[in-house]
């Protein structure tokens, strides 16, 4: 085998153990381990026989390593993402990773952010370029992951890139029916502000033909859907952030949402 062969062989054999420890480095928010993997991926994308790159002083890391998944399809970007790591996702977007990239269940970087609650990774994905209404393979939105897991600030954050918090999941099911159904009172307050739709019906399987207020749990949850839909007839009285009043209807106050995940602030600095 000639020596430049070798050399090709050698680097296609390291790709991909150089995208596990990329991974490792990105959920870890290890940026100096990260850059140490990219430049080992820019040193074997140089001896690649692709004559731009050997024309470049610093070519560009490979594909192959910054975009390698692991089992799940989930790459360093998705990682970093989930674990709210947004040095590592800066590093890794200026590097070229691509923002829009799914894993094996079709969840791209912004639906990790959401489903961890990590406020400061979302804002930075959604500057980037992320689009606020991308869903799943299940038709899950990022704003239904951070409303199914109780997180207000990312629902918040979503909602004002754009969010449509109406989009439905497989089965016809809204985030509003999502939160009603799992008894989350503050959530499904603060989506009724910011406009859910209180009579969307679902269309298949236990969502087929119901609305939020038919999947309800918790006397709370049902008190709250009770005066959406009798806002239609006669208009309730909200506060001044736009949530409901429920002060003059004899109820029990609700809890305050949960804050977003609390890594966010020694991960973000």
């Amino acid at each position: 085998m000639s020596p430049l062969l070798l050399l090709l062989a050698l680097a296609a054999a390291e790709e991909p153990a150089t995208g596990e420890r990329l991974r490792q480095a990105a959920a870890r928010g290890d940026v100096v381990s990260m850059r140490r993997e990219l430049h080992a991926a820019q040193c074997m994308a140089a001896h690649r026989d692709d004559a731009a790159r050997l024309a470049s002083p610093l070519p560009p890391p490979c594909d192959a390593v910054l975009e390698a998944p692991d089992k799940r399809g989930r790459t360093a970007l998705h990682l970093a993402a989930y674990e709210g790591r947004a040095p590592a996702l800066e590093a890794l977007l200026a590097a070229g990773a691509d923002v829009e990239r799914t894993d094996a269940a079709g969840a791209r970087a912004i639906h990790h952010a959401a489903i961890g609650g990590r406020s400061a990774a979302l804002r930075l994905l959604l500057a980037r370029g992320a689009d606020a209404n991308s869903r799943d393979a299940d038709g899950v939105s990022a704003l239904m992951s951070a409303a199914m897991n109780g997180y207000s600030e990312s629902v918040a954050l979503l909602a004002a890139a754009g969010a449509d918090m109406n989009l439905p999941a497989r089965g016809g099911a809204t985030a509003l029916h999502v939160t009603a159904a799992d008894n989350l009172p503050g959530m499904v307050n603060q989506l009724l502000a910011l406009g859910a739709d209180v009579d969307a019906r679902g269309t298949a399987h236990q969502w087929c033909g119901k609305t939020p207020l038919a999947m309800a749990r918790g006397a709370e949850v049902l008190h709250l859907l009770r005066a959406a839909v009798m806002q239609r007839e006669a208009p309730v009285k909200r506060t001044e952030d736009g949530a409901l009043d429920l002060r003059d209807m004899g109820l029990p106050d609700l809890p305050p949402p949960p804050p977003d995940n609390l890594d966010d602030a020694h991960s973000d600095e």
